[in-house]
């Protein structure tokens, strides 16, 4: 992805980006957030801001679990038909959803 197209997608996702609600990497206190699942993917060019963020929250004691995947780019959750490591990302991801929700059922295709 260029750099002109990140920009674009930025200003039509948050404007502002110091405003904490639209980038929570820029909140200045972590404490007492929830726990998190992070989820980053090898060549995403947002990874590096995952991986801060993780950190971040850990540092706070919030309870996160980070998982970068190998191979994988922005988008992946898109992928997971034509690559496995995209769908056991996507798996990941429902699974810590339906943890933090409660939800005994796994949810299946």
């Amino acid at each position: 992805m260029s750099s002109g197209a990140i920009e674009w997608f930025e200003g039509h996702y948050a404007p502002d980006r110091t405003d904490w609600r639209a980038s929570p990497m820029l909140g200045s206190d972590h404490r007492g957030v929830a726990p998190a699942s992070v989820l980053t993917c090898e060549f995403d060019p947002l990874r590096d801001e995952g991986d801060d963020y993780a950190a971040k929250l850990a540092s706070a004691g919030v309870v996160v679990k980070h998982t970068c995947y190998p191979g994988l780019i922005h988008g992946a959750f898109s992928m997971g038909r034509v690559a496995p490591s995209a769908r056991a990302m996507m798996d990941d991801a429902v699974a810590a959803i339906s943890s933090a929700l409660g939800s005994a059922a796994p949810i299946t295709e």
